[in-house]
């Protein structure tokens, strides 16, 4: 809602949208991790104050998505997840390309090898019941996360063919990634 405000120029709902997807609500009974990566809300939070033409607010987010980089997933920290982007975006908004180069550059490093990791089990007691109850292939879920980490890298590399075509395996292995429709209307419209 907030990206398709800021398609039809307008910034302050937005903004609006942006700050309300950083508050859910109460009656959701759900509130974000602590330890959870909020870069992707920061960016777009930053984007928004760019286009309502506040510059310093649009810095102050923009800061607050690069400094974060581990993410909670899967119910462990994680050095690196697709949040890590969003971290690399906001540098490139703040002009510290070589930074963001080095960034994009260590997830790419890092997609690689999680792809080549063998994945295990994860016995926390909150996942176990979903494992016993749903036969899952581990491996094609990492290989999965693994490609889409090299997409949203590659991306930011600027390497938009490779980009396209590690998205085009992503979404050849699950049509319904939450992830992939997202980043090819965000590049579509030309905003990375």
């Amino acid at each position: 809602l907030g990206r398709g405000a800021l398609a039809d120029s307008n910034a302050h709902l937005a903004i609006e949208h942006f700050e309300a997807a950083d508050h859910p609500p109460d009656s959701l009974n759900e509130a974000r991790h602590l330890l959870a990566n909020s870069s992707n809300i920061e960016f777009w939070l930053g984007e928004g104050w760019s286009a309502a033409g506040d510059a310093e607010r649009a810095k102050l987010h923009w800061e607050k998505a690069e400094r974060q980089r581990a993410d909670f997933q899967q119910m462990q920290v994680r050095a690196l997840s697709e949040m890590t982007y969003w971290s690399g975006m906001a540098l490139r908004r703040l002009h510290r390309d070589e930074e963001a180069a080095s960034l994009f550059t260590h997830m790419l490093t890092y997609a690689d090898a999680l792809e080549k990791e063998v994945p295990k089990i994860d016995y926390f007691a909150t996942s176990l019941p979903a494992m016993l109850l749903f036969e899952e292939n581990l491996q094609k879920r990492q290989r999965i996360t693994a490609t889409f980490l090299r997409a949203l890298a590659l991306f930011g590399l600027g390497r938009q063919s490779e980009a396209h075509t590690a998205l085009d395996e992503v979404r050849r292995l699950d049509r319904s990634h939450p992830g992939s429709s997202d980043l090819l209307a965000h590049n579509a419209a030309g905003r990375a």
